[in-house]
């Protein structure tokens, strides 16, 4: 007897039937060595990644797939090792609770069928399960974010030519061959009579200037040849100053209504970055008294109102349906006396005998600004208080300054820093339109440029705006600039100035100055080396974003472990493996009561009737019942399998039904048959 049972000890241990159920080495060891993989090829992908960082983007297709192939093979064993911790999880949920039919077959399917996670039942009793399959059904998001954080951007190099570039500087003083077409002047002199010449031009403003220059004494132009032959100093053999060419004003009207510098073409290529320096022509504006009594508006003492010694009539507002000034720009205090005084008669009529001739290089502005809350008052015709009000005055006198620049080009698009330092007043001589010898422009040939340009401007800033009787009155042309509101107050369609005029006055002249460099074939053109020059290449590179991958391969890690962590204690919790397989099914619902309830629909096909679906079950122990069949397994007195004893009392692990089978807790080292 004893060597019977020895045999049949030595054939259970070599079939495995029939033993108390344990967990098998190799169930933890998947888990865990599907971890370290992963671990591995998230390291391996990051690490790849790195190499490549800032690396030129060659090969790209090849290097791409390299790194999709890392995230698909982590996405790939993720999914293994989630599969592996559902299962024993499964087991021990269907162990401590009792489930539809319906739910255990979902519970079942969840690792292949995606909506079997929807299981509200499944949702409530399987909560754990269904988190793990959900991981790994979201696990194929993985391909997609990881490889994601590589990707190609251009970056910019520096390189610094080895032979020197030209480019194109300023020098106002050299002497130009007015003879030669290609070289473009920014000023016209002319042989013809001052009387011909303003007839000509038939402007307001040139009216005044030519009243003023034949009041002078008038003095013959003297000519003299360059000591460089074909070459002549601008103006120098000729009557006088004409104007500005046409080309000059076309492109301070660019600058003025475009609000920023004009486009030069580059001289190194479409990326590049060079410095120049020059001395050119700026406004300086210093804020003023409103009452100083050097301002046009204020003097001289014989033009002012009568009966206004502090000059405080002309910063009266008497509101909106009254008259009032809300700016002026001048600076002759005769012109602005005779033609936009409120008191005119109270005007010197010789007018002439000013001690601000607008040709000395300055301009003078005046302007009453009004905060936003009080704008809608004004408008309204209420009484506005008076400290509401800012007198704003501004004198901008033309000085030449040295104009350091950084000019970078960006796919041949012109960027500029300016910085200017202010040098010295700028002064004209006597009058505009001595020759030379008598002393105009003297020594200094750039006054030539400094006179156009002023004068150019002044043209756009003189004037004013009035508010008189309900009607607006706009004798200046500010609209459509930087220097204005963007929209009007009062509501009459003429934009007033910003708060900070004056400095926007000084960005207005450093424009227009820096954007003579875009004027080809100007005569004032010098050639020089370009100053600290880098050539800006652009090449095509990997950049890695690191956050992308490793919060991707992080969170994935993080949520793997702990849903292995979670199968690995219900492994030991279960005392058993087991998989979710067809034999496992199989061995698991070998039972009466089951056989009862799937009478009649053995094919498993759709319709399964509701009453089965709703029939719950629990993995249990129930009594041995299975009436045996004559098989070769079954002793001839059929009363044991495979050697060992079958009676009532042997425990039968099975899916009890519930109402039909009595059934206890599965419990480790127990033989169930």
């Amino acid at each position: 007897m004893a060597k019977k049972q020895k045999q049949n000890e030595e054939r259970d241990s070599a079939d495995g039937e029939l033993m108390p159920g344990r967990v098998h080495w190799q169930s933890p060891t998947k888990m865990i060595c599907c971890y370290i993989i992963l671990v591995m090829l998230a390291a391996g992908h990051h690490l790849y990644y790195t190499r490549l960082d800032g690396q030129p983007a060659t090969d790209q297709s090849w290097k791409t797939r390299a790194g999709i192939a890392f995230a698909n093979v982590f996405q790939i064993l993720f999914s293994i090792s989630m599969g592996l911790a559902f299962a024993p999880q499964t087991w021990r949920t269907l162990r401590r609770n009792s489930l539809y039919l319906d739910d255990v077959g979902k519970l079942f399917t969840a690792p292949s069928n995606p909506l079997s996670i929807l299981s509200t039942g499944l949702l409530k009793s399987a909560k754990i399960s269904m988190l793990i399959a959900a991981l790994a059904w979201i696990s194929p998001l993985i391909p997609i974010l990881a490889p994601a954080s590589l990707s190609v951007v251009s970056r910019e190099l520096k390189v610094v030519p080895a032979l020197p570039i030209q480019i194109n500087n300023f020098n106002f003083s050299q002497a130009a061959n007015i003879s030669n077409p290609e070289e473009v002047n920014i000023i016209e002199a002319s042989t013809q009579t001052e009387t011909d010449r303003f007839a000509k031009r038939g402007t307001d403003t040139l009216t005044e200037i030519h009243k003023l220059r034949r009041r002078q004494s008038s003095s013959s132009s003297s000519s003299s040849s360059s000591a460089e032959s074909g070459r002549q100093d601008i103006g120098e053999t000729y009557a006088a100053y004409t104007k500005p060419t046409n080309r000059l004003t076309a492109l301070i009207s660019e600058v003025v209504y475009g609000g920023q510098i004009v486009q030069a073409p580059s001289p190194c290529g479409e990326n590049c970055t060079f410095t120049q320096s020059f001395v050119g022509p700026a406004y300086q504006c210093a804020e003023m008294d409103p009452y100083d009594t050097s301002s046009p508006w204020c003097s001289p003492a014989g033009l002012k109102n009568t009966g206004d010694t502090t000059c405080s009539e002309v910063w009266e507002v008497f509101g909106a349906s009254l008259r009032s000034t809300l700016y002026e720009a001048s600076n002759s205090s005769a012109d602005f006396c005779t033609k936009l005084s409120s008191n005119p008669r109270a005007c010197n009529s010789t007018f002439a005998s000013t001690t601000e001739p607008w040709e000395n290089g300055n301009i003078w502005v005046r302007y009453k600004y009004l905060a936003e809350n009080w704008r809608a008052q004004f408008q309204e015709n209420k009484s506005v208080p008076a400290n509401a009000w800012m007198n704003l005055s501004y004198r901008c006198d033309q000085w030449d300054a040295r104009f350091d620049l950084k000019r970078t080009y960006i796919n041949s698009v012109q960027q500029v820093e300016v910085n200017t330092t202010f040098l010295n007043r700028t002064r004209y001589g006597v009058v505009v339109g001595e020759s030379r010898t008598s002393g105009w422009v003297g020594s200094n040939k750039a006054d030539y440029i400094n006179f156009a340009i002023h004068q150019t401007l002044y043209g756009y800033l003189a004037g004013f705006i009035e508010y008189y009787g309900g009607l607006v009155s706009n004798g200046a042309e500010l609209d459509g600039t930087a220097l204005v509101e963007n929209i009007p107050w009062p509501v009459d369609g003429v934009r007033k100035p910003k708060k900070n005029l004056g400095p926007l006055l000084e960005q207005l002249h450093a424009n227009v100055t820096v954007s003579l460099l875009a004027m080809n074939g100007l005569v004032y053109f010098t050639p020089v080396a370009a100053p600290d020059l880098e050539i800006n290449i652009f090449r095509n590179v990997f950049k890695y974003d690191k956050r992308a991958l490793l919060l991707t391969y992080g969170l994935a890690l993080l949520l793997g472990l702990l849903a292995i962590a979670i199968g690995i204690k219900s492994l030991f919790q279960n005392g058993v493996s087991a998989d979710l397989g067809f034999l496992s099914i199989l061995l698991t619902t070998r039972s009466r009561s089951l056989d009862d309830l799937a009478f009649g629909a053995s094919l498993g096909a759709d319709p399964i009737s509701g009453k089965l679906r709703k029939q719950k079950v629990t993995f249990g122990a129930t009594k041995y019942d299975l009436v045996m069949q004559n098989t070769d397994l079954v002793d001839k007195s059929g009363s044991s399998v495979n050697g060992a004893e079958v009676g009532a009392d042997r425990p039968h692990a099975v899916f009890a039904v519930e109402g039909r089978d009595s059934f206890d807790d599965l419990k480790k080292g127990i033989l169930y048959v």
